[in-house]
């Protein structure tokens, strides 16, 4: 899972010094960003059941906490999904966004709303697949693999 992370901060980066036009480089960044996530996410269940596991080990707990940890995951997952586009509006309103909306925008605030949203654009998978390498660093899935179950659900 690492390295998909790494991959799509080498996207971002590689997008900001290629620039903004290059459009087929750009549709390449964006169907590649957008993927990879999506292939990733499959997997995401993994590490947590480790940290299951492990918290049932170090605790010696007679039953795993899963639904705590799983809610605990939703509970820090789901409100940054719902704050990225008031965010992402915000900024782009700082960069003449709302003129654009009601026609009374200049050649050069243009310019600075397309050089804004590039970089949001760019820089927004970049901070979030570093947040996410940071976040998931500590967990494998590398030798965690068993043959027995460890608990079953009665």
């Amino acid at each position: 899972m690492l390295w998909s992370y790494g991959i799509k901060m080498g996207y971002a980066v590689i997008a900001v010094l290629i620039g903004r036009h290059e459009p087929m480089f750009l549709a390449l960044f964006f169907i590649i960003e957008s993927s990879i996530p999506n292939a990733i996410y499959s997997f995401q269940g993994l590490p947590i059941s480790d940290i299951v596991d492990g918290d049932q080990i170090r605790y010696n707990r007679r039953l795993p906490l899963s639904a705590s940890v799983f809610s605990y995951n939703a509970l820090a997952v789901k409100p940054p999904e719902s704050l990225a586009p008031i965010l992402i509006v915000s900024i782009l309103n700082r960069n003449h966004y709302q003129d654009k909306l009601t026609g009374t925008m200049s050649s050069q605030q243009h310019n600075e709303l397309q050089s804004a949203m590039f970089l949001v654009m760019c820089a927004m998978p970049f901070v979030i697949g570093l947040l996410q390498m940071i976040v998931w660093r500590p967990y494998s899935i590398r030798d965690s693999h068993i043959t027995i179950p460890k608990h079953t659900e009665a």
